[in-house]
């Protein structure tokens, strides 16, 4: 007996805390109101009459609107997921819904709470049904036969609505996340039985790795660096891209606006899965990014394709996009749909008091002099005020800017600085001051720039350094090193701010510089690599007829009768110590010997083509001894010495030459040649082997 009295007390107990607040809320019936279920949208059609319902709304008289206001996915597992302070910032901006229990909801009256939905039922219910859909179960996990079924169910509804009219009835439909792409599919699946005035969509989410790809009609790719967005023309590379990779959806063909913040991808051990990403939607409207307000009502509408419907200036999915963007759907609204008279106006939700949540500092690990400042408020749309000072100094504060999340500032002696930021919103609400203080130590030196350049030389390659460090007046460690051998250079007392080389061998080199102060305060170490892959000789040789042995007078006329054969360089020559030169050579000529290994001071002469300027009398050339008249008609690859001995012609590009008679060495036979046909040596110099 004492257990009844005492469920009667507690079950009366629990029915006078349920309706005491009942004058707080809608009367009208709530369908499917039990979050667990997974099938069949939480929704009511919103009227102060008890127990109003569909059939209810069938009969409504004047029926001109029907606005259709669609929440996000709520989560399905109770209190334990989601708080009443959860569903507050999560919905209620929107579709006006109060957690009375652990599965179940009522909608609260504009009087208690400004929701998109309350206002909408106060402006336009004299000839207007508000389908206000609390929960859409139109999860991005589900399966496609559950997101066909919810589809169909609120249409199924809407056709109800829209029987036995007279005349076409005006359709507003806003949604937000998931049941932004709800508000979406409806749109176009009843856009033939009615008169659609405008789709809303804030932040609507796709799954990327289910059926809602299909959706997409192409992707772009946002890059942070330079605030620039670029169309990638791929429909499924949002599949397996991160962060600022976003899809666009297909254009509804119906009176579209849309706004999007969710950002994409996330890797977890080793691979990649997918979560809601925001999207675009081809030929939408964007909100002004300068008021808030849809800039169509402004007369602009030069800036609305896919990337500007993007908002990077807000942190959170929820509750930011919400509390941000209900009052441009109600400016929507206003604009779009027939209006009764308007009966009282319109208060919109106070901003939330702005608030510094994180905050946290370093110095650069290199420079050591440039403090980088991190932090985070608990909503967007926000101005900064900050203020660097040494401890214990008065408070110097910037201007208000929109800066967010980080903050620059060079620090030119070594202590504790205090840094400080607050926040102030829209209506000027300010928020505390937050603080860090930050040790800057002592400022080693750095470089502001380390230029390289290289010039080819004949033989040889010249590579020249330059820098500029920051402060001026410091010594320098430098070392050049040739990998697998000890260093060519190696000098820790380096005072000048540049350094050339010259070399002569393939392979690969590293340069190495650091710089020090009086004090010995080090810099980061720098290096630039090199390598020198190509020779550093010219690639034609030309080499003596065999045997190699030299002559007994280095001007014995065989140097002049001999018949050089041009040949391609396969190894950099080496000089011995005897003054030989000796290198592997491939010849040209098909009688002579291939990749024949050659050690003569006079057989190998390594030369260029003549140029004017190079050429003076008496100078040794080597010549075609065809001397053709054109160029492309020089008959390599055999060539013969002469001397120079009249330039009078030069100017027209005529070399007078002369060289001992082969059977009478005490006479000359001279020769007009082209300098086309003339080659200069440059090993040896002047091409006698002496």
């Amino acid at each position: 007996m004492k257990i009844s009295i005492v469920k009667i007390v507690f079950i009366s107990f629990f029915f006078l805390i349920s309706n005491a607040n009942a004058a707080d809320y809608f009367s009208s019936k709530i369908y499917n109101n039990n979050i667990k279920s997974k099938t069949n949208s939480t929704f009511t059609i919103l009227e102060k009459t008890p127990g109003y319902n569909l059939d209810s709304a069938k009969k409504k008289q004047n029926l001109k609107n029907i606005f259709i206001v669609i929440n996000g996915q709520q989560n399905p597992c109770g209190n334990k997921c989601t708080s009443q302070e959860s569903d507050k910032l999560f919905g209620r901006q929107l579709t006006g819904i109060h957690r009375i229990s652990k599965n179940t909801y009522q909608v609260y009256l504009p009087h208690i709470h400004n929701s998109l939905a309350g206002i909408l039922y106060d402006k336009y219910s004299a000839n207007s049904i508000i389908i206000d859909i609390l929960n859409p179960k139109y999860n991005w996990e589900n399966s496609d036969r559950l997101k066909k079924q919810t589809e169909f169910y609120i249409r199924d509804i809407v056709h109800q609505l829209l029987e036995n009219k007279s005349t076409k009835i005006n359709l507003f439909i806003v949604g937000f996340s998931r049941g932004a792409l709800l508000a979406y599919k409806l749109a176009q699946d009843l856009k033939h039985e009615a008169n659609v005035k405008a789709l809303v969509t804030i932040d609507p989410v796709i799954n990327p790795l289910s059926s809602d790809k299909k959706e997409i009609v192409s992707t772009a790719k946002y890059k942070r660096r330079y605030e620039k967005w670029k169309l990638t023309n791929n429909k499924q590379v949002v599949l397996l891209k991160p962060l600022y990779f976003f899809p666009i959806l297909k254009n509804p063909h119906v009176p579209t606006y849309n706004v999007f913040q969710r950002q994409g991808l996330f890797s977890f051990g080793g691979g990649q899965f997918g979560k809601p990403i925001g999207s675009a939607i081809e030929g939408a409207l964007s909100p002004c990014k300068t008021s808030g307000i849809c800039a169509l009502f402004h007369g602009d509408t030069s800036k609305h394709g896919p990337f500007d419907q993007y908002d990077s200036d807000v942190a959170y999915h929820s509750p930011d996009m919400p509390q941000k963007y209900v009052p441009w759907a109600l400016d929507v609204a206003l604009h779009t749909m027939p209006l009764p008279e308007i009966k009282k106006p319109v208060v919109l939700p106070k901003p939330l008091k702005p608030i510094i949540k994180r905050i946290h500092g370093r110095t650069s690990l290199y420079t050591g002099d440039r403090l980088r400042v991190y932090w985070r408020a608990n909503q967007g749309g926000l101005e900064y005020q900050h203020t660097t000072t040494p401890a214990g100094q008065k408070d110097d504060w910037s201007d208000w800017s929109e800066n967010e999340y980080s903050y620059a500032y060079d620090m030119y002696d070594a202590g504790y600085y205090t840094f400080k930021v607050r926040a102030r919103n829209k209506i000027g609400d300010i928020s505390p001051i937050k603080t860090i203080i930050i040790n800057i130590k002592h400022r080693p030196p750095y470089f502001s720039y380390i230029h390289a350049s290289a010039r080819v030389g004949t033989p040889g390659m010249t590579i020249s350094y330059k820098w500029k460090t920051s402060p001026e007046d410091v010594s320098y460690h430098i070392s050049f090193i040739q990998k697998g051998k000890k260093a060519i250079v190696d000098d820790k007392k380096y005072k000048e701010d540049n350094y050339s080389i010259t070399l002569y061998d393939q392979g690969d080199y590293v340069f190495y510089i650091q710089a020090f102060t009086k004090e010995g305060t080090p810099s980061r170490r720098h290096s630039r690599a090199l390598t020198i892959s190509d020779y550093l000789y010219p690639d034609e040789v030309l080499i003596g007829n065999p045997p190699f042995d030299p002559p007994s007078n280095p001007f014995d006329p065989k140097q002049f009768s001999g018949v050089y054969v041009v040949a391609k360089l396969l190894h950099t020559p080496k000089q011995t110590q005897d003054n030989y030169w000796e290198g592997y050579y491939s010849m040209t000529t098909p009688d002579w010997e291939r990749d024949k290994l050659v050690r003569s001071p006079w057989g190998i002469k390594k030369s260029i083509p003549a140029r004017k300027e190079n050429l003076k009398i008496g100078q040794t050339i080597l010549y075609s001894g065809s001397n053709p008249s054109e160029a492309s008609e020089v008959r390599k690859p055999t060539m013969s010495l002469a001397i120079i001995d009249d330039l009078s012609q030069i100017d027209n590009n005529i070399v007078g030459a002369s060289w001992p008679n082969r059977d009478d060495p005490s006479r000359l036979d001279k020769q007009k040649l082209y300098l086309h046909n003339i080659r200069v040596c440059i090993e040896p110099k002047n091409c006698l082997y002496k």
